[in-house]
């Protein structure tokens, strides 16, 4: 759980492996499903899924074969 400006959140990315998720492709289209869930039931989807996108640091390359 992340906190920021006294909200308590969690990134999708963080929660991937809590639940059992191992692909990304895979989790992302259970978020979509919930998103549809929570705006078919009247709530405002920006207060519960606010669109972040988290900076990763740099992945280091493999050698080449040969190196």
């Amino acid at each position: 759980m992340e906190k920021e400006a006294g909200m308590a959140f969690w990134f999708a990315r963080g929660l991937q492996n809590l639940l059992g998720y191992t692909r990304w492709e895979n989790f992302i289209k259970v978020i979509d499903k919930v998103k549809i869930a929570c705006k078919s039931s009247s709530y405002k989807m920006s207060d519960h899924f606010p669109d972040v996108t988290k900076m990763i640091g740099p992945v280091p390359l493999s050698p080449s074969p040969g190196e």
